[in-house]
């Protein structure tokens, strides 16, 4: 089960989080797999690390730990220690996609448990771009601004083209000890 909690974050935190990233630097990424241009065409922006006393994302990071920490309890019990990377901020546009993927790998990607995904747009907001899981067959996740979608790391997942608007996210990761 993954599940989705809706309004995890208010409109107005998620206005706040598109409204902050504007002074981030973008890091626009096409990962290379496929014809079509690309695995991955989006634009991301790292939100800094809450190792700042002054950094002004130190609320997210809160609160999504405690979202970690209460789903997986409910529903998990993963081995977690936190979140061990910087959350990402990501913008698909016309075209922007990401392709089925797992979002664990080698290096810090290994020890990753839990995937959150949070929705900072309203849904009308844009066309295309839908979230997908994969235990079987593919799962649509309709979201709305403020729902989040939590899953173990190690799930198949993609986000579909976006034919018009512009779909933004959040998107972290709990991460703890190597599987054995």
């Amino acid at each position: 089960m993954s599940p989705k909690l809706s309004r995890a974050f208010t409109r107005s935190k998620c206005e706040s989080i598109n409204e902050m990233v504007e002074s981030l630097k973008p890091e626009n990424e096409t990962l290379k797999g496929d014809a079509n241009g690309g695995m991955r065409i989006c634009e991301l922006r790292s939100i800094p690390q809450p190792f700042a006393v002054d950094n002004e994302f130190n609320w997210v990071y809160e609160q999504m730990q405690e979202l970690f920490i209460d789903v997986n309890s409910k529903y998990f019990n993963f081995d977690i220690l936190g979140i061990g990377e910087p959350i990402q901020h990501a913008t698909y546009e016309d075209g922007g996609h990401y392709d089925w993927h797992v979002d664990i790998d080698a290096g810090n990607m290994s020890v990753r448990k839990l995937t959150a995904i949070v929705m900072l747009e309203d849904r009308d907001s844009f066309n295309g771009g839908g979230f997908e899981f994969q235990t079987g067959n593919p799962q649509k996740v309709d979201m709305d601004i403020g729902d989040a979608i939590f899953f173990p790391s190690f799930l198949l997942n993609r986000v579909n083209t976006v034919v018009s608007g512009k779909r933004r996210t959040i998107e972290a990761w709990a991460s703890g000890f190597p599987y054995r």
